[in-house]
């Protein structure tokens, strides 16, 4: 599809937040009238991070190894696939009819720049492995795919679907044609609980108070919003506890007012304290006002 270069788009993301898009891709946005450039985050220490939560007991040696060959892999003017599994030798032996297997082998950078021109996935376990490869990747069909792009990237999804489904631990790295780097599945990142608790102790207080302080409470409220993946239960009662009470407040001071819906908020069934940092370290108080105002 081509893509037209006259053409932009902005997308409203929440009060006073929009941002300017071109070809898919975030230019700049507006928070709070405070423009902010897209900063994106790098696989590099997202791989760090998610390794050992898909693969416990993996050790420094062996996360720098992986990280090496994904590093290898994106230097390659072609895409390939690396597909890291907790249980690589089965999963060889299972897959053997449509893949070429090997006697395992510890990989390094210049033996998979060799591999990574073979069609099909290059499958690994966790320590760097080698098992097998040009391997035609299974799976059922999936609404996590995207038609958009391509065959390498929805096998992936198809394949590391299906072996999570068996409880497989199982990392699909795609590297595309044009060097960009996909984790599937992509794991939430951790995060520090005391922003979140923050937060929702400023909100109460705002409930509480002679005065509303309608500017604070919408960039609290975009803060909870953005990151409502991470609320546990308590913290949502907590919330909409608050935000009713706020609402209720502003009706009798302004019942002319221009109300905005807020919504309702939930848990979500796939979040659990696993997602936050087992012990943090102390943080400034700029920190402690959990960002709202960035």
């Amino acid at each position: 599809m081509e893509i037209r270069e006259d053409v932009f788009e902005i997308g409203f993301l929440g009060h006073h937040h929009w941002e300017l898009r071109h070809a898919g891709q975030v230019l700049m946005g507006v928070r709070f009238g405070q423009p902010y450039l897209p900063n994106p985050v790098r696989y590099e220490s997202k791989l760090r991070q998610d390794l050992p939560r898909l693969f416990p007991g993996i050790d420094d040696t062996s996360t720098e190894l992986l990280l090496s060959l994904v590093e290898e892999s994106e230097r390659e003017r072609h895409g390939t696939l690396l597909i890291i599994s907790g249980e690589a030798a089965s999963e060889t032996l299972r897959l053997k009819d449509q893949a070429t297997t090997i006697e395992p082998r510890l990989l390094s950078r210049e033996l998979l720049a060799h591999l990574t021109g073979i069609d099909g996935a290059v499958l690994l376990d966790s320590t760097g492995q080698c098992h097998a490869i040009g391997v035609i990747l299974d799976g059922q069909a999936t609404t996590q795919g995207d038609p958009a792009r391509g065959a390498r990237y929805n096998s992936a999804v198809r394949y590391v679907q299906s072996a999570m489904e068996r409880d497989i631990a199982t990392l699909g790295v795609v590297v595309s044609e044009d060097s960009g780097v996909d984790l599937i599945p992509d794991l939430r990142p951790m995060i520090r609980r005391s922003p979140l608790s923050a937060a929702i102790a400023e909100l109460e207080e705002i409930s509480k108070a002679g005065e509303i302080r309608r500017r604070r409470y919408s960039q609290i409220y975009d803060f909870l919003r953005e990151w409502r993946f991470y609320l546990l239960p308590d913290d949502c009662e907590r919330i909409n506890v608050a935000i009713q009470e706020v609402e209720r407040r502003c009706d009798e001071e302004d019942p002319m007012r221009m109300k905005i819906i807020r919504e309702h908020f939930d848990p979500d069934p796939g979040m659990d304290p696993s997602f936050y940092y087992e012990s943090e370290d102390v943080v400034d108080n700029d920190e402690k006002t959990h960002r709202a105002s960035d």
